[in-house]
């Protein structure tokens, strides 16, 4: 996806922006995405690790928009 150069993604927040559960970060095109990229596997970086407490994975394979939670971060 790093090839599109942002195309067929939409960011709703900056970096160094405060986020808290349920703020809108970013939406995107899958079916553009799927068209145009290598792949639609898309990783979650967090750049300030040390900030946080837990991490925790829920065992979704699959998520549905406004329904499904597949990360939840604690922060210190």
């Amino acid at each position: 996806t790093v090839a599109l150069n942002g195309e067929g993604f939409e960011g709703f927040v900056q970096q160094g922006d405060r986020v808290k559960a349920g703020d809108k970060l970013v939406t995107f095109n899958l079916e553009q995405i799927r068209e145009r990229a290598e792949s639609i596997i898309s990783p979650i970086v967090i750049t300030n690790f040390d900030a946080v407490d837990t991490l925790t994975k829920t065992a979704e394979t699959s998520a549905k928009r406004g329904e499904s939670v597949l990360l939840t971060v604690k922060m210190k």
